[in-house]
């Protein structure tokens, strides 16, 4: 148990995520860095690696979990170890986001018809 707030943070092994979980670090957080590591078809940019989520774990100390956020179980896995070690979790920086948006704004960008919510909607 620690007596310390926790942090769980997804997308943690670089970008926004890793520096979200240095700056919480840096004023007395444990962190729980969690990450797909690993390419994947979509999105178009890079993700994280094994060897960044390890250097995050040596430079502040974090538990490090490499999974999905798609994956329920893998999550729950990492949850469940982070309620081991530290007996709670206190804050979520849900960083990670696996949403296609092929096609996914075009209704909020339609221009609207007159008597229409903007994406056609009545």
């Amino acid at each position: 148990m620690s007596e310390r707030p926790v942090a769980l943070i997804t997308g943690a092994a670089h970008g926004q995520g890793r520096a979200t979980a240095l700056a919480l670090a840096g004023v007395g957080y444990d962190i729980v860095a969690l990450d797909v590591a690993r390419p994947l078809a979509y999105p178009g940019y890079t993700m994280g690696t094994p060897d960044e989520l390890e250097s995050l774990a040596a430079e502040c100390g974090a538990l490090t979990a490499v999974a999905d956020v798609r994956d329920d179980a893998a999550v729950s896995a990492a949850v469940a170890a982070a309620i081991e070690r530290f007996g709670r979790i206190d804050l979520l920086f849900n960083n990670a986001l696996q949403v296609p948006l092929d096609g996914y704004l075009e209704p909020f960008t339609k221009p609207a018809a007159a008597g229409q919510a903007p994406g056609g909607a009545s």
